[in-house]
């Protein structure tokens, strides 16, 4: 595809304004996208303390030279991005140090720099963006299909329909983690699982509509039955059967054609029976400690009677439980007015 990319990240922008190939690789397949979004919160919080210090000299020290140069050659150091920015060049040295000599072995470190940039990036969409814009520019890759997730969070994804069932449901699955990624928190602690992927209608372009025969044959998976079982586990798919069902009911598209997609595909979640359980019993458990805690804090440290203690601290705990009980109905309740349908 030729169209001309637009990157938001200087190291990238720069790399390919000077005639230079930019690789992909996917990400978040070993360790889950869950342990890469902690690492970034982890990340963030420790360099955080750094930089407003950093920041904070430059900004004391550059009025005067700005003053006296009559040029603000500091004013890039005050942005939080530029940390981010300085490391990212620092690879992509590296990487173009590898490609201009032919008998290296080793090749250029491409998951380093996405990484790199997954966990530096000031805002998550950046990264998100030029991730996919990066994907556009891989040989054969001259076409896209739009996913969505749960009827929101529309995604195009680039692709091409030369790949086996097996390497396309991966592909997806690169792409349904960056629509996870993009929720953020409510995400990171929600409580839901893909349940089925449907092919549906576009209206407009940009909104979900009805549904175009029976959902993708992923194999049932569960106890619940969810037909999901090959998009998480893709290793056993053979053949072409799903990439023919979406290529003849016109999911692919071609983007530098100008074609307007008229399908899409959503991936309809529904409770995690585990997570799920686990929810439901943390009031439980918290309750639980709070009584027992309080009971012995109490005896040991305040002298308190024993018998006065143990029934403060376990009604304090059924407070606990019981607002806990009502948050996770009320969460259910509201959930079955969003999906009625589904």
């Amino acid at each position: 595809m030729n169209l001309a990319p637009d990157f938001l990240s200087p190291a990238l922008r720069s790399h390919y304004e000077n005639g230079r190939a930019i690789s992909v690789t996917p990400l978040f397949q070993a360790a889950g996208w869950r342990w890469w979004m902690y690492f970034r919160f982890y990340v963030q919080m420790c360099i955080s303390p750094v930089d407003m210090c950093i920041r904070f000299t430059v900004k004391r020290i550059s009025k005067p030279i700005s003053r006296l140069v009559g040029h603000d050659y500091l004013g890039k150091y005050r942005r939080p991005s530029w940390r981010g920015e300085t490391f990212l060049s620092i690879v992509m040295l590296v990487i173009r140090s590898r490609l201009a000599d032919p008998e290296s072995q080793r090749n250029p470190p491409w998951s380093l720099f996405w990484y790199s940039y997954f966990l530096l990036a000031e805002r998550r969409e950046d990264f998100i963006q030029d991730y996919c814009t990066a994907w556009k520019l891989q040989d054969g890759f001259n076409s896209e299909l739009v996913i969505f997730v749960d009827n929101g969070q529309r995604l195009p994804v680039p692709c091409t329909t030369s790949m086996n069932d097996d390497k396309l449901m991966k592909h997806l699955h690169v792409f349904y983690d960056l629509i996870r990624i993009r929720g953020g928190l409510f995400e990171f602690f929600g409580a839901k699982s893909s349940q089925r992927i449907d092919v549906v209608d576009l209206q407009q372009v940009h909104a979900v509509g009805d549904r175009v025969g029976l959902p993708l044959a992923l194999g049932r998976h569960g106890p619940y039955n969810r037909q999901i079982y090959y998009f998480n586990h893709p290793a056993g798919l053979i053949g072409n059967d799903l990439r023919t069902r979406l290529i003849n009911d016109k999911v692919f598209f071609d983007p530098s054609s100008h074609d307007i997609p008229t399908r899409a595909l959503n991936i309809v979640r529904g409770w995690d029976p585990k997570i799920t359980s686990w929810i439901v019993l943390f009031p439980v458990l918290l309750s639980i400690c709070v009584s027992v805690t309080w009971s012995i804090v109490a005896t040991t440290y305040f002298k308190a009677d024993v018998q006065t203690s143990t029934q403060t601290g376990f009604t304090i705990g059924s407070y606990v439980v019981t607002a806990g009980a009502l948050l996770v109905a009320l969460v259910a309740f509201l959930d079955t007015k969003v999906n009625p349908g589904q």
